[in-house]
């Protein structure tokens, strides 16, 4: 009977192992379609073809299985909101990578920068609506007002940014880093916006 029951448990682990990989999968090939067709949907110069578009899918399936098989937690799944944000910023550097590695020029860097920025503000909204949701009612205009606040924040260092990388250093390769400095401004905000989420959530889960 022990044996049985053992044999029992060993295959229901063992479809559960196989079915969390397949939902990995599944999310993986989701987020590189949707960042695929986002790219060629919102550049002028798109660099993906007909011949090259099944290499980079293959290359970017690759790395985010072999990101997912190292994630330290057993019991991870799609719900894991912080397995999600690895897999989504992983995919932006990597799809830069590659794009950088298609168009190494300028015009293909500052093509692939511009898009790690488009996704990095993709992020952003996505996770500044999940902590507008998850906040009292009551709560939610002190967050709107904070992201107007960020808003003009990031406005005026641009502004600076751009002043600094196109009217005095000057040439089309501080373009680069202009975009490069915006982005990291944007990152950052969707990380703080994230772990107060993951916080609220956390707090809220615990309390029922």
């Amino acid at each position: 009977m022990k044996t049985f029951l053992s044999i029992i448990c060993f295959c229901l682990c063992t479809f559960n192992l196989i079915g969390q990989k397949m939902t990995h999968q599944q999310y993986i090939k989701k987020i590189i379609k949707n960042k695929i067709n986002g790219y060629k949907k919102n550049t002028d110069l798109s660099l993906i073809t007909n011949k090259n578009e099944k290499k980079i899918i293959n290359k970017l399936e690759k790395d985010l299985l072999t990101l997912s098989e190292s994630y330290p937690y057993n019991t991870l799944d799609c719900n894991d909101e912080y397995f999600k944000l690895c897999l989504d910023t992983c995919l932006i550097y990597r799809f830069n990578d590659i794009m950088q590695d298609i168009d190494p020029g300028t015009f293909g860097c500052i093509n692939a920068i511009n898009e790690v920025k488009r996704s990095y503000n993709i992020l952003l909204e996505k996770y500044y609506n999940k902590l507008l949701h998850i906040l009292l009612e009551k709560d939610r205009k002190i967050l709107v007002k904070s992201q107007l606040a960020w808003q003009r924040y990031k406005d005026a260092d641009a502004e600076l940014i751009y002043l600094i990388n196109y009217d005095y250093e000057r040439g089309t390769v501080f373009h680069i880093n202009a975009i490069t400095d915006i982005s990291h401004i944007i990152l950052k905000r969707v990380f703080f916006l994230y772990n107060y989420y993951d916080e609220i959530k956390f707090i809220s889960e615990n309390e029922r």
